[in-house]
């Protein structure tokens, strides 16, 4: 297989997961909707008492957030997307249809990983912009995260193990 059928037998894939409307609508629930809600109810929690509740942005909303999508969030929007993408065309019954086509099944099965990834990263970037943005506008009087911690956040390496 060639670099450029790759590439194409790719695009068709995140074409295929891209179209299922249900998987993108509760992809983005699971992702950018939690960091939403994570966020309002921190920020209402706050202006309701500011003595007891710290603000929902700075530091104390940036390790949640980060937190949130890390370990919890973003790993079940990838698990979501992954499985999908992994058994829609079986469960449907045209997986026998693309074999016949000639292409190994090695072949089909191994596009479908980069897929998912790319659709899986869309999603958790767009909730993790989502939540840089909340952190500096809650931020209220805490001290912000660096744009090199925020970028660090990405590698995973923001807090030693």
């Amino acid at each position: 297989m060639t670099v450029s059928i790759a590439r194409g037998m790719i695009g068709a894939e995140i074409l295929k997961l891209r179209r299922n409307r249900g998987l993108m609508v509760f992809a983005g629930l699971l992702s950018v909707g939690v960091v939403v809600i994570l966020f309002g109810v921190t920020a209402i929690e706050h202006a309701s008492d500011p003595a007891k509740n710290a603000p929902a942005g700075g530091m104390n909303g940036f390790e949640h957030a980060v937190r949130a999508l890390g370990v919890y969030f973003g790993v079940l929007t990838a698990v979501l997307i992954g499985g999908e993408a992994g058994t829609a065309d079986i469960a449907s019954g045209v997986f026998r249809d693309l074999v016949a086509t000639g292409r190994s099944r090695l072949s089909l099965f191994a596009v479908r990983a980069p897929a998912a990834i790319v659709v899986s990263l869309a999603f958790v970037m767009s909730a993790y912009l989502v939540s840089i943005a909340a952190i500096f506008l809650f931020a209220g009087g805490d001290p912000t995260p660096s744009v090199g911690l925020c970028f660090r956040a990405l590698r995973g390496s923001c807090w030693p193990m």
